[in-house]
């Protein structure tokens, strides 16, 4: 059965721009420069998975109101997002520089959405997307695993990616849970995004996550990804 579930963008609307101010700026290549500060690279904004923005230069208790800040637009993916959607500034994607939104799923999917498209339509805004038989891998159901309830009722793209903005191309790291043959055979895989076309890097395969140690072997039935990579 396919789920449905909606992105949500919330923005202020005093000032008719974003509330952030550029600090700071990373060259990528000669054709493009990505706004680091204002950028969400990673869970939490930073290593530290404090979610502050210390930066902060537009938004005040006098200006966050019902009449000033609010639900600019949804988007629908399939699946349920556990993981934290990331956004990159000033992305150049197919000779257009754009404000981008990526939205992981747990079954598997990965979006990139304009943060800056006005159609209020669900499915209005994607710039790309690996989805149904392009999505990246089968997710394992939950039930066949030894999981627990936490994430059902699959168990795909669940702890929030990486990105980074300097590789060439710019780069998204993430894991995927993947069902395999049957109800006994999962693998997560570490894999590498061109976050501006959504295929994977090339020269980058997935990378099967396996370990012995002191004797133990890692299986993945038994194991869930932490809450999000660091950088």
């Amino acid at each position: 059965m396919r789920s449905m579930f909606k992105v949500v963008t919330y923005l202020v609307a005093v000032s008719g721009c974003s509330s952030r101010a550029p600090t700071e700026n990373v060259a990528v290549t000669s054709a493009q420069v990505i706004t680091v500060a204002n950028s969400v690279l990673t869970r939490d904004e930073s290593n530290a998975r404090t979610a502050q923005y210390i930066a902060e230069t537009t938004l005040t208790p006098s200006n966050v109101g019902a009449s000033t800040f609010g639900r600019l637009y949804s988007r629908t993916v399939d699946g349920r997002i556990y993981a934290q959607p990331l956004y990159v500034e000033n992305l150049t994607i197919g000779g257009t520089t754009k404000n981008v939104v990526y939205v992981a799923t747990a079954t598997n999917n990965l979006y990139a959405f304009d943060a800056d498209a006005t159609s209020t339509s669900p499915d209005a805004g994607v710039i790309w997307q690996r989805s149904g038989t392009n999505r990246l891998g089968t997710p394992a159901l939950t039930q066949h695993g030894a999981f627990g309830s936490n994430v059902t009722p699959y168990m795909g793209i669940v702890g929030t990616p990486v990105i980074d903005p300097a590789s060439s191309p710019p780069t998204m790291y993430l894991v995927t849970m993947e069902e395999l043959t049957g109800p006994t055979s999962f693998l997560y895989h570490l894999r590498a995004i061109d976050i501006t076309t959504g295929n994977d890097v090339s020269g980058k395969p997935p990378l099967t996550i396996a370990h012995s140690e002191f004797g133990i072997t890692f299986d993945a039935s038994y194991e869930i990804q932490r809450a999000g990579f660091c950088c």
